[in-house]
């Protein structure tokens, strides 16, 4: 019976995995793009969080500008306004 539970949990757990949508806890890729859509700088990989920091925890805020944008979406590109206009592609990794 315990091994049933086991497996059904981790079945679950592997389901929310494969979830499209970027939610708190969901780990992310993200790299901005130019007006071509050309990569500029490097990639980072966030972690979606209540609160961000992404210089020492490496966690994007949900209230942040992009966060509040790309929160509840699928992976895509996203535009955002914050002094001047800017482009971000962000791919959903996995949820932890």
């Amino acid at each position: 019976r315990d091994l049933h539970l086991c497996d059904r949990r981790q079945r679950q757990m592997c389901i929310r995995d494969r979830s499209p949508i970027i939610r708190i806890g969901s780990t992310i890729k993200v790299v901005q793009l130019n007006e071509a859509d050309e990569v500029i700088g490097s990639e980072k990989l966030l972690t979606v969080a209540q609160h961000g920091d992404t210089i020492i925890r490496k966690t994007l805020g949900i209230t942040s500008p992009l966060g509040k944008v790309i929160l509840g979406k699928s992976s895509g590109i996203f535009e955002i306004v914050c002094n001047g206009k800017r482009k971000f592609k962000v791919e959903k990794v996995l949820d932890v």
